[in-house]
């Protein structure tokens, strides 16, 4: 049986994972900062699998950071083809990705974090295929002054407020 898709207001979702995450941030010295637009960001999907995306980017920049750092979060709606999609953006302070594995990240088994029984490399993959689920993108760049950022769009719910 497929989980029924229902509407999803991202800015609501993001806060509850961070709340979530809160914790484990302060532990490791990581510093989470949430920005969203004063009206909601709402998507159709499966909320927890909207979650589970989150919390795998969530958690690459814990381990890119393990002397601590700061993520900062933003959610918007944006107009893509003439089309309201909401977007979310992951920027964190970490370590970034090797040039020679952007390519391979999204693929299912690519790690980098050698030695880890626990890392299958499969949360970049399944998190890709979610949001391709939804007719989303998600996309990666490395930022001039170290650090990553993380672009997720899918397509809203509703208007555009402006």
């Amino acid at each position: 049986q497929r989980i029924t898709d229902e509407e999803v207001e991202l800015n609501y979702l993001i806060k509850s994972i961070i709340d979530f995450v809160n914790f484990s941030a302060k532990k490791q010295n990581i510093l989470i900062y949430f920005r969203s637009e004063k009206h909601p960001v709402t998507i159709k999907a499966n909320s927890n699998e909207i979650k589970q995306v989150i919390l795998n980017l969530l958690k690459n920049s814990f381990e890119a950071m393990p002397d601590g750092g700061t993520i900062d979060i933003r959610s918007d709606i944006k107009t893509i083809e003439g089309n309201p999609a909401a977007e979310i953006t992951l920027v964190d302070s970490g370590v970034g990705i090797d040039i020679n594995n952007m390519n391979q990240i999204f693929l299912p088994f690519f790690s980098t974090k050698k030695g880890n029984e626990n890392n299958k490399g499969l949360g970049l993959s399944i998190s890709y295929r979610i949001i391709e689920k939804y007719n989303g993108t998600i996309n990666v760049e490395n930022l001039i002054h170290g650090g990553v950022k993380f672009r997720i769009t899918i397509p809203a719910q509703q208007k555009l407020p402006f």
